[in-house]
Formats: structure tokens, C-alpha cells, sequence
């Protein structure tokens, strides 16, 4: 895996704040830059109450921030309308969550197709990716599976073929093993990190287990709303064989 130098980060924030209520005001975030490479494996670690999930949310164009500005794929999300935004998070960024947020009344095949419709990708087209998709997560004997009839780690895993989908070049993942046990903690840890080598995703996953962040490339570390670390810059880091 190689950087090339003049390539935009795929994902930047500058001077980022998040300050919460309109009377008693809350900040939440003060000052936060950072930059994420092609391909690079992120952990954003730190405390309970640090704004880990509040700056993903921001970096994910969920939220906007008080103050600063973030570029993803060098777009400048704050000169974005809200339409332009949604269609942002479709084609550029895949989110994974703690809780899978799985549509209950559909299948795995189904909850990977419909965000590629939502993106306007022909249905014949978007069925071949989901299974596709699915098949690489290892889940292609549970197709037509609704979520209650598939455990927490195959859950996860149709999650992250779903933020797959859309082929983003930007994985956000909010602890994505926080909710699962120590062997499914691992299959989606290593799912998420045969991703990053093989697909040359760029991936920033909020963490507690500080055992996982110390196996990603570079460790980012929130403390009471400031960057307090940011870990082994990319042009520095050694590359990761696939």
C-alpha cells in the first residue's frame, strides 16, 4: 500500500467545535484538527464523555460543527444544503454503528440493496453488489435472513457490507465491536482491517479497547473535547503488507 503525496486527505477537519444548547450553552469540542489518509486505519480513542462520538457524527456530515470547517474527499461539507449533504454521506462515507440500526422487516440481501437504490443505482445492479458484498463478509448463506434470525457478529458484518455498498473511500465506525463477545470482536475487527488493505479504504473507528487501537496505524485521542494525541503521522508510518 502506497501514499501518493499530492493526493487531498480523504477526510480533514480545521479548528472544529461543537457547542451544545441555545440558552446554557455546553461545548463539547474545542479546536479539533486532523487529517485522514487514503487508506490509513484510524482509532479514535479517549474517556466516556471525551466527544469521540460527537466528532465522528460531525466528520460524517451527521452533524454540523459551531465552528471550523471539514473537507471530505475534498469537498467542503460546510458550504453544503442538507440535499447535498445526504447525497455526501451516500456516495463518500460508510457508517457502522454499535447498534446495527438493520432494517427489521427485511432480509440481508434487502438491507444492503436499498441504500444502492436510495443512491439511484439500478435494482439488478445494486442485488449483484449486496450478494457480492455479503458473500466477502461470509455471509452468503444468510441472504434471505431477516436481523432476529442472525447473531450480533453476522449483524455486524451485514452493517459493514451495507456501508460498503456505495463503493465510499471513507469507513466511519462507532465502536463497532462494543456490543459483541471476544471471538466476534475479532472476525469484525479483522473484516474491517482486511478491508482497509485490500480495498484500500480509509477507516475511522471510535474505540474503548485499547488492545484494537493499538493495532491500527495511528491512534487519535480525545480527552474533554481536545486532541490531546495524534498518534505516528501518516508520511511516517510503516505501510502495511496485505
Amino acid at each position: 500500500m502506497s501514499q501518493t503525496n499530492s493526493a487531498p486527505p480523504v477526510l480533514r477537519a480545521e479548528a472544529i467545535g461543537k457547542t451544545l444548547g441555545k440558552q446554557l450553552l455546553t461545548p463539547v469540542l474545542y479546536d479539533v484538527s486532523l487529517q485522514v489518509e487514503k487508506a490509513e486505519f484510524v482509532a479514535l480513542t479517549g474517556p466516556s464523555g471525551s466527544g469521540k462520538t460527537t466528532l465522528l457524527y460531525l466528520l460524517g456530515a451527521l452533524d454540523r460543527p459551531s465552528q471550523g470547517e471539514i473537507w471530505v474527499n475534498n469537498q467542503r461539507t460546510s458550504q453544503m444544503k442538507d440535499p447535498e449533504l445526504t447525497e455526501l454521506r451516500q456516495k463518500e462515507i460508510g457508517f457502522v454503528f454499535q447498534f446495527h440500526f438493520l432494517l427489521p422487516e427485511f432480509n440481508a440481501l434487502e438491507n444492503v440493496i436499498i441504500p444502492q437504490l436510495l443512491a439511484g443505482k439500478p435494482r439488478h445492479l445494486a442485488e449483484k453488489r449486496a450478494s457480492d458484498l455479503l458473500e466477502r463478509v461470509g455471509l452468503s448463506h444468510r441472504l434471505k435472513h431477516r436481523p432476529v434470525e442472525l447473531s450480533g457478529g453476522e449483524q455486524q458484518r451485514v452493517a459493514i457490507a451495507r456501508a460498503l455498498c456505495n463503493q465510499p473511500p471513507l469507513i466511519l465506525a462507532d465502536e463497532p465491536t462494543g456490543n459483541l463477545d471476544t471471538e466476534n470482536t475479532e472476525q469484525v475487527f479483522s473484516l474491517l482491517h482486511e478491508l482497509n488493505r485490500t480495498e484500500d479504504l480509509a477507516i475511522v473507528f471510535v474505540t474503548h479497547n485499547l488492545d484494537l487501537a493499538a493495532r491500527s496505524h495511528r491512534t487519535i485521542q480525545l480527552r474533554d473535547g481536545r486532541v490531546t494525541s495524534t498518534g505516528v503521522a501518516p508520511a511516517d508510518r510503516p505501510k502495511t503488507s496485505a
